[in-house]
């Protein structure tokens, strides 16, 4: 499904300020009988309510739901007849992994471990992309079977990486965007999104070289031409040497910059060679950027 992107910007600010430790009453000097500290198990509940029944509102009132009965849909996955060659796939994948880390972040401040807050986490991003395909099946959408089965996948990612931060050492899932023009809803901009896995050379203990160091190697896929009629239409995958942006900031003490970089790709910061699976062209496009 391709048409959520503007509302999961103001759905991110709706969960962080309903999230908050506090009521907002608790700093009134005028009501000190209001001054109540929620327990973690409470901020964790209301968080899933708050989320789910703003999918649910926003559903009723904008995606559709409920204008047919329930029903199932086979969008198929990375063909080249598919409506956006299998980028939203991966878009649902990323979204449910990306969320999966942020709501883990949170919850792990809020007093639970890591191990529980890697998986609340991940049941939380599952349960909102879950309800998300549901209120589909009541919509001219569908359920479908292939987001589902994508968005499972990135909550496991979102577990397994948060569970096992040495993992997450060598591996980043990272998404990059160069506003193509042809929407402004960011997360369905296909036409501007690449998404990757790098792997980080700093990683390996046996890599001692400075330079080396300072290396990563990604792997992507990327669709174009999907969203303009008139273009043909490309199914890219991708190799690239790049550059560890995210280490040069670390290296400089700026250590959020580095934790941004882990989940967004710097643009031009890599060689890559791709393929177009589309046929377009079969031999790897050295220094090719699209």
């Amino acid at each position: 499904m391709v048409r959520r992107g503007v509302s999961s910007v103001f759905l991110l600010f709706v969960i962080l300020g309903f999230s908050y430790p506090k009521l907002s009453l608790a700093q009134s000097e005028a009501e000190p009988e209001f001054n109540y500290k929620w327990s973690k198990q409470q901020k964790l509940i209301t968080t899933n309510i708050v989320a789910n029944t703003f999918i649910g509102v926003w559903g009723l009132s904008v995606w559709d739901y409920g204008v047919r009965d329930m029903h199932f849909t086979n969008e198929s996955w990375f063909q080249a007849n598919t409506l956006h060659g299998g980028a939203d796939k991966i878009g649902h994948t990323y979204a449910t992994f990306g969320l999966g880390h942020m709501f883990a972040w949170y919850f792990e401040r809020w007093g639970y471990t890591q191990k529980e807050a890697a998986a609340y986490g991940a049941l939380t991003s599952l349960g909102m992309h879950s309800f998300m395909e549901f209120g589909d099946s009541f919509s001219w959408f569908g359920f479908s079977y292939q987001d589902f089965s994508m968005n499972v996948l990135g909550a496991y990612l979102a577990y397994y990486l948060y569970q096992h931060p040495q993992r997450n050492r060598y591996l980043d899932l990272r998404v990059e965007y160069i506003p193509s023009g042809t929407t402004y809803d960011v997360f369905t901009d296909y036409q501007g999104l690449k998404y990757l896995a790098a792997l980080k050379l700093e990683a390996f203990p046996w890599i001692r070289s400075p330079v080396l160091r300072y290396l990563e190697l990604h792997t992507g896929y990327f669709v174009r031409g999907y969203e303009k009629v008139k273009e043909a239409k490309q199914r890219h995958v991708y190799v690239a040497v790049a550059l560890n942006v995210g280490r040069m900031f670390r290296r400089q003490g700026v250590k959020r910059m580095d934790w941004f970089l882990r989940y967004f790709q710097v643009p031009f910061a890599y060689l890559p060679a791709t393929v177009d699976l589309n046929g377009a062209s079969r031999a790897p496009q050295l220094l090719h950027y699209q």
